[in-house]
């Protein structure tokens, strides 16, 4: 049996989500916002039977930061996978929808069935870093 998932599709301003467990799979939009977080994580527990599922969203840079880290903060296992690899999967099955449902379901899918690694959000040193390296390129451009 596979064990629950919950694919995510980020965009700026809307999260995508597609909760498998079991026998049955639920949808639903939210808003990619701290407000949006706290009610995406309301939604999963309320539905959620047993543990908490594997949280799979594509790597989207700043866009999804913020439900990655409010996610693995309150304790679920959080991977965020190159969009490539999910692509290749994909075609795998075959699949041609293209909408931000369809996207959030494969992401649930590829959860259940990938060997994935659990992400870790990145430490202050590593964001103070990135934060110089952004406003460098910002400058040089």
């Amino acid at each position: 049996m596979a064990h629950s998932a919950l694919g995510i599709d980020v965009s700026k301003d809307t999260l995508d989500g597609c909760l498998m467990q079991e026998d049955r799979q639920q949808a639903r939009r939210f808003t990619n916002d701290p407000k949006g977080y706290a009610a995406l994580h309301r939604w999963v527990t309320q539905q959620s039977r047993a543990e908490r599922p594997h949280v799979c969203l594509e790597a989207t840079g700043q866009y999804s930061d913020g439900i990655a880290e409010q996610l693995y903060h309150a304790g679920y296992p959080v991977s965020v996978v190159n969009p490539a690899r999910v692509a290749g999967f994909a075609q795998s099955e075959l699949s041609r929808n293209k909408t931000d449902q369809a996207d959030a379901k494969l992401l649930a899918r590829f959860a259940q069935r990938a060997e994935l690694v659990v992400w870790e959000p990145p430490s202050e040193a590593v964001r103070a870093l990135r934060a110089l390296v952004d406003r460098l390129q910002a400058l040089i451009d």
